[in-house]
C-alpha cells in the first residue's frame, strides 16, 4: 500500500492525482512562488535552525539562485517529460528535493519515494512542505505532485515504475541495480546515482604565501572549509571526501591540523563513533596500508602509506579522513577510479589546477570545486545536466 506523505492517508496507485493529470500547467512563476515560499519556511523557521542542510536548502531554493541556474536552459526550447518518479536515498536526507525542484522547474509532474527510515531532518522538511502544499495557493502544485512512501516489495513498486517517463534514482549500487530491474516505458530515461566517493586536495604550503592574513588564519580558513564538508550528512553524501590529498611541507600539515583541532572540537562524538574510528585505524595499521592516524577533534586522520581501493569499502563515514602526502597534483592520477566523484581543492590557482587535471588520462571526477563547496547542489551532477535531462529538448531547423 502506498501511504501519501502529505495528506497522511493511505492511497492506491492509480488514484495518486500526480498519474491523472495529464494536463498538469503550472508555470515557472508560480513554481518561484513556492519555492521561495520553502525557502523561507527553511531559513527561518526556529526549528530549522539546528539542521545545517536544512538551512542550506533554503539557501539553495532563493529565488536570485534558482534564475541563475536556469537562466541557460530558459534561452532553448524544451518541453516536460511528464510523470517523473524519484527514489530517494536513506543516508542524505534532503538530497530528493534538489532533484525534484529540477524536474518541477521543467514542468514534470512528479512522484518523489521518501525513504523508510525516519530522521528528524527528514520530519522536519516534510513537515514544512505538507504545510506548503496544503496552503490553496499551491493546489496546482500540489495535484502535480505527491510524496510517498511504500516498501520495496509492495505491488505498487512495479506499478508505478511502469508509469513513469523517467526515473531519478537515488542510492547505493545494489539499491538502483534493484529499481532498474522494474519494468518501465521502452522510452523510460534513468537518471542514476549509485555509489560514489570524494577526495580533497590541500596545498598546505599556500599558508605561507603573501596576503594579509596570517599562517594561522589562513589555516583557520582551510579548516573550516574541510570541517563542514566532513560534518553535514555525517559523511554520508557521496560529495563528502573520505580522502584527504596534501602536498607541501609538514609544518604547514602541522599548521592545518592544529587548526582542525580547533574546529572540529566543536562537535563532541560519541562513543559510537570514537570506536568505529578507532577500529578502522587500527584496521588499516595492522594491514599496512596505514602508518599512524591522529585525532583532530572530532576528526580521524588515518595516514595512509600503501593504497588499495578497497579501503573505500571500509570506511563507513564517521568523520574520517584518509591522509595521503603527494608530492605534486599529478600523483592523483595513481588514484583514479571510475567511482570517484567530486574534489575540492584549496591553495591552488582554479586556472592551473584545471589544466592539469584536464590533461590526466583518467576516468573519474566529475566536478572541481573549491573546498568547502563539496556539498552544494548543482543541477550538474555525477556528469548529468539534470535540467537538459529531465526535459525534452524541440530543435527547430
Amino acid at each position: 500500500m502506498i501511504k501519501d506523505l502529505i495528506r497522511q492517508e493511505p492511497v492506491s496507485a492509480d488514484a495518486l492525482p500526480a498519474i491523472s493529470a495529464q494536463n498538469f500547467a503550472v508555470s515557472a512563476a508560480d513554481v518561484l512562488v513556492f519555492t521561495t515560499a520553502l525557502s523561507r519556511q527553511l531559513m527561518t523557521s526556529s526549528d530549522c535552525r539546528q539542521y545545517p542542510e536544512l538551512i542550506a536548502l533554503g539557501h539553495w531554493l532563493r529565488q536570485g539562485n534558482l534564475n541563475a541556474l536556469t537562466a541557460n536552459i530558459a534561452k532553448q526550447s524544451y518541453r516536460p517529460l511528464g510523470l517523473v518518479v524519484h527514489y530517494t536515498p536513506a543516508n542524505v536526507d534532503t538530497m530528493f528535493i534538489y532533484s525534484w525542484i529540477c524536474a518541477l522547474l521543467m514542468g514534470n509532474r512528479n512522484l518523489v519515494r521518501v525513504s523508510g527510515r525516519d530522521s528528524d531532518v527528514q520530519t522536519v522538511l516534510l513537515e514544512k512542505l505538507r504545510y506548503l502544499l496544503l496552503l490553496p495557493e499551491h493546489a496546482a502544485i500540489h495535484a502535480g505532485n505527491q510524496f510517498i512512501h511504500f516498501e520495496r516489495d509492495d505491488p505498487a513498486g512495479p506499478s508505478v515504475s511502469m508509469l513513469a517517463d523517467a526515473r531519478v534514482l537515488w542510492g547505493g549500487d545494489d539499491s538502483v541495480r534493484q529499481i532498474r530491474g522494474l519494468s518501465c516505458k521502452p522510452r523510460c530515461r534513468d537518471i542514476s546515482f549509485a555509489d560514489r566517493f570524494s577526495a580533497a586536495l590541500i596545498n598546505v604550503d599556500a599558508l605561507n604565501s603573501d596576503g594579509a592574513q596570517s599562517a594561522d588564519e589562513k589555516a583557520k580558513g582551510m579548516a573550516s572549509a574541510l570541517w563542514r564538508e566532513c560534518d553535514m550528512f555525517q559523511q554520508q553524501a557521496c560529495s563528502s571526501p573520505r580522502i584527504l590529498f596534501w602536498t607541501g611541507e609538514k609544518q604547514n600539515w602541522n599548521t592545518l591540523t592544529r587548526a582542525l583541532s580547533g574546529i572540529a572540537v566543536q562537535h563532541a562524538p560519541s562513543m559510537v563513533q570514537r570506536n568505529e574510528q578507532l577500529v578502522l585505524a587500527q584496521w588499516c595499521i595492522a594491514d599496512g596500508a596505514a602508518s599512524t592516524a591522529e585525532q583532530c577533534g572530532d576528526l580521524s586522520l588515518v595516514h595512509i602509506n600503501h593504497w588499495h581501493h578497497a579501503l573505500l569499502e571500509r570506511h563507513q563515514g564517521h568523520s574520517t579522513l584518509f591522509c595521503i602526502h603527494i608530492d605534486d597534483v599529478q600523483a592523483i592520477a595513481g588514484y583514479d577510479h571510475a567511482g570517484w566523484q567530486t574534489l575540492s581543492y584549496a591553495g591552488f590557482e582554479k586556472e592551473v589546477l584545471f589544466k592539469i587535471i584536464r590533461a590526466l588520462p583518467i576516468q573519474g571526477i566529475d566536478r572541481v570545486v573549491p573546498l568547502g563547496n563539496a556539498l552544494a547542489f548543482s543541477p550538474d551532477w555525477d556528469g548529468y545536466d539534470l535540467f537538459s535531462q529531465l526535459g525534452r529538448k524541440v530543435v527547430f531547423e
